[in-house]
Order: structure tokens, then sequence, then C-alpha cells
């Protein structure tokens, strides 16, 4: 497997990722909130396709194991 370290907008990643879980969560009427400072334009050095999928999965499995009507926050220590 080889990876292309590049400069990836993490917001866009982000926001990427949220549009292609927003059925499955309108679904089951779970929220998500990410955290203010992702309006800031914010880089991360990584592969684009696999930072995509990390956030993709982490999306789902917080979407799937949740409650009804739950929460998801995406937040940074």
């Amino acid at each position: 497997m080889s990876l292309s370290q590049e400069p990836v907008l993490l917001p866009k990643s982000c926001s990427n990722a949220r549009a292609l879980s927003n059925r499955r969560r309108k679904q089951r009427g779970i929220g998500i909130t990410f955290p203010q400072f992702f309006d800031i334009p914010y880089f991360v050095k990584a592969d684009r396709t696999r930072v995509k999928q990390i956030i993709i999965n982490l999306l789902s499995n917080a979407i799937k194991y949740n409650r009804a009507q739950g929460t998801v926050e995406v937040n940074t220590p």
C-alpha cells in the first residue's frame, strides 16, 4: 500500500464525511456537531484518502452504536 502525504484540509474532509453519513444519521435522528475552529483552515500532512476513510469510519460507528435521537460530538482534546 502506498501513501501519499500531502496537506489535507481537515474541516473539508470532515464535511465530506458528514455529508456521506447524512442519510443514516437522519434516519436515526442523530445530530452531529464539530468544533468551532473548523471554520478556520486547518491542514494536516497525511494521505487524503486514508484521512477521509478514517473520519467516515468513526462517524459511521458513532451513528451505528448510538441511541436513536442521540448526538455525536466531534471534539479536540
